[in-house]
């Protein structure tokens, strides 16, 4: 590119004065020398130099998002020719795709994670700022905080109707909200550490129970009408970082700092089986949502159940045979959260490499992915089943709809 001698000068001038700024006298001598620009003439170009640094890099930034989602475009165009499956592919088959719909900006520190309610469009979100948020995804607007925390909220669950919500927090406690006004309707005490997740048990179950995890090592179970701990379970070696309840309320799942996921028996209470495989800590986990998925992966007929962990792999597992199917290897820093598509199809990974990774069940490998899907690690994800949105959370305070 040829500049016009107008533009020479502004560009020396720019140069010299950011030399001058940072402290180089001796480059800024001979610039000045070899330039024939004065310091003087330079003053009215100070600070050019960095402005027209930081326009580059955003814009670069966008093109690459830009370049990103014509990508996408262009895989399901192709897709959608194929047959005449353009309905079921934009339907059933939709998957996450840049750029995000909608940044939901309000939490003053991380958000720890995310639920998205059964019923209605509104997903809670809980953060580090001790609060819990709700909003309206399909607008993209805030709705309302709870507040009663007193330390750091790590998990939220909307119970199988909607009616209620659960809360666990670093300050040893679950709390019970309903969802009518919003108040406290009971505080849960019991944990001896932080508490770091909890989720009701489903519908199906007939029971209205709450299931908690905790850095003391242990499980509780909690009757919601009454708030007793009706059981605790005991087994993992070190912090439990995650309970998930199938959705058939027959069996729960739990991940840990000790490498691994034990699966319980929930009418006995008992410890079923126990999963070996990360060799780091297991940050979360998700069973598969329908027969589909079995299918999909070639499972020999077992309940599916995927794990993301710190040491950057996302497994799935069969539970009918204990056996690891297989592994996915493609972030390239901790994994921090997982699910299932609703159709049985993909499986969503995020993790702190600022990815949001779509793995190809049938076909055992990457499908898609959203690179820098948010300025700082991603903490959390969740997918919605009844109209395919997808929502992560992340270190940027920020939560995306996808």
């Amino acid at each position: 590119m040829v500049l016009t001698n107008r533009q020479k000068s502004s560009l020396h001038g720019a140069i010299l004065q950011y030399l001058i700024d940072s402290g180089l006298s001796q480059t800024a001598e001979v610039f000045e020398k070899e330039s024939g620009i004065t310091p003087e003439a330079s003053k009215k170009e100070a600070g050019k130099l960095e402005q027209k640094w930081t326009a580059v890099m955003r814009l670069q930034k966008k093109i690459m998002e830009l370049e990103q989602n014509e990508k996408f475009l262009k895989e399901e165009l192709e897709t959608a020719s194929q047959g005449g499956r353009r309905k079921k592919d934009a339907n059933s088959f939709a998957v996450p795709r840049p750029p995000q719909k909608h940044a939901l900006k309000g939490h003053r520190a991380t958000v720890t994670s995310l639920d998205i309610h059964p019923v209605y469009s509104q997903v809670a979100s809980t953060s580090e700022d001790a609060t819990v948020k709700l909003w309206d995804y399909e607008s993209g607007e805030f709705e309302r905080s709870l507040k009663g925390h007193t330390d750091v909220v790590q998990c939220v669950s909307y119970s199988p109707s909607g009616h209620m919500i659960a809360t666990c927090s670093a300050d040893l406690t679950v709390k019970l909200w309903e969802t009518d006004g919003y108040n406290c309707v009971k505080t849960l005490k019991g944990h001896e550490h932080n508490i770091s997740s909890v989720c009701w048990m489903p519908m199906s179950s007939g029971k209205d129970h709450v299931l908690s995890s905790s850095r003391d090592k242990s499980i509780k179970v909690w009757d919601a009408s009454t708030g007793f701990c009706l059981k605790t379970l005991t087994g993992h070696d070190e912090w439990v970082r995650r309970v998930k309840v199938h959705e058939k309320g027959a069996i729960a799942a739990s991940c840990s700092n000790d490498k691994t996921i034990k699966v319980w028996k929930l009418d006995t209470y008992k410890l079923q089986g126990t999963l070996h495989g990360h060799s780091h800590v297991v940050e979360d986990i998700a069973f598969a949502p329908s027969v589909d998925a079995k299918k999909e992966a070639g499972s020999g007929g077992g309940m599916l159940l995927a794990s993301a962990g710190r040491d950057k792999s996302v497994k799935v597992w069969d539970l009918g045979t204990e056996q690891l199917l297989y592994s996915f290897d493609g972030h390239d820093n901790w994994a921090r959260g997982v699910c299932f598509h609703p159709n049985g199809t993909y499986l969503i990974s995020v993790g702190d490499d600022k990815n949001l990774i779509i793995w190809d069940l049938k076909q055992k490998r990457e499908y898609k992915r959203i690179s820098q899907a948010h300025d700082h690690f991603i903490t959390s994800l969740q997918m919605n089943s009844r109209d395919l949105v997808t929502i992560t959370g992340s270190v940027d305070h920020t939560l995306h709809v996808w």
